[in-house]
């Protein structure tokens, strides 16, 4: 499927999750009504880019756009996103560190390796396990 027969939530969800965030999708952000905020943030989940796509909305090219009540909602699930994945960066560093007192090698895989080395963020990317 092109971009262009992509619906505009779409068109706009890619737009928000684009590096360099240009300045018509904040614009575009400014018009949106609650249902189609709804909207975008459903896709969002659906996709399963939800965190990271609440990462670029409260950067400071887009927060200026959000509603009240949609940033305060964002907000609340980066922090509690961001708790989750401390806790379970804890209990990763203790099986990493057992791990290594018995010489026994590991790697680490997929989200949990993602979310620290490649988004940078912990609150960027969910992660409900570790694989090693």
């Amino acid at each position: 499927m092109s971009f262009h027969n992509l619906g505009a939530t779409e068109k706009l969800l890619l737009s928000c999750l684009r590096q360099g965030a240009p300045g018509d999708t904040a614009k575009r952000l400014k018009t949106l009504t609650t249902e189609q905020w709804t909207a975008l943030l459903a896709l969002a989940t659906e996709l399963m880019v939800r965190p990271l796509l609440g990462q670029r909305l409260l950067s400071a090219a887009f927060s200026i756009a959000l509603p009240g009540d949609v940033k305060r909602i964002i907000v609340e699930e980066q922090r509690g996103l961001a708790i989750k994945n401390l806790r379970l960066h804890h209990d990763f560093r203790s099986v990493v560190l057992a791990l290594q007192r018995h010489a026994i090698p590991i790697i680490v895989l997929k989200g949990f390796h993602l979310a620290s080395l490649v988004y940078r963020d912990l609150s960027a990317r969910a992660t409900s396990d570790i694989d090693l």
